[in-house]
């Protein structure tokens, strides 16, 4: 029996540091992401997404999914019984959501722009910020412990990276058309927007 805890003891070591390791990659690749979507927003008159951003986006989308199933297989339950788990699963959400939005419904570079920041925000505040205790996999209480809780808190928590990524579109382009006549440089120019609507 002693060989058995042995290799239970060091799987569960490798199985931390592998997430340690996605969670890194993909602080590392939202960082890239984010970076790129700005830098073009804000130096470039592209208005489309280039490859170089979706393929960081997706590469964060893949090594959240490679934590969440390290973290699944490790735990024996769907990865989404404390705050860790859930932020991890918000982020691979909100990336999924803008990668989906970016291929199908348009090339605009927009989503990414506004959507990138916040799911780096969100690998960051589980990778980075939280303690490790609250980071440890743990046995689901036996309320949890049913077949609701993975399509239940999925479906909730695609839901809000849904409403995250329209609710931000929309506020940033009422942001946008209420300030378009202040002629700020990073919005286009003032005179522009006044000729378009005369």
């Amino acid at each position: 029996a002693l060989p058995d805890l042995a290799d239970a003891g060091a799987m569960a070591v490798g199985a931390s540091a592998v997430e340690q390791v996605l969670g890194k990659a993909a602080f590392g690749s939202l960082f890239v992401s984010t970076g790129l979507y700005w830098g073009k927003a804000a130096f470039t008159d592209e208005t489309e997404a280039g490859k170089a951003e979706e393929v960081s986006t997706i590469a964060a989308n893949a090594a959240i999914t490679g934590l969440l199933v390290a973290r699944w297989v490790d735990a024996g339950h769907f990865p989404l019984s404390n705050m860790y788990e859930s932020l991890f699963f918000l982020a691979w959400c909100l990336t999924a959501v803008q990668a989906g939005l970016t291929a199908k419904v348009s090339k605009s570079s927009v989503t990414g722009v506004l959507s990138s920041p916040v799911a780096l925000l969100v690998v960051a505040g589980a990778a980075l910020a939280l303690p490790p205790e609250l980071q440890r996999a743990s046995a689901l209480v036996p309320a949890l412990k049913s077949n609701w809780l993975l399509m239940h808190v999925s479906v909730m928590m695609l839901s809000y990276a849904t409403l995250m990524s329209g609710s931000l579109t929309a506020a940033t382009y009422l942001l946008v058309d209420a300030t378009r006549e202040w002629g700020l440089p990073f919005l286009g120019d003032g005179e522009e927007a006044e000729e378009a609507e005369e």
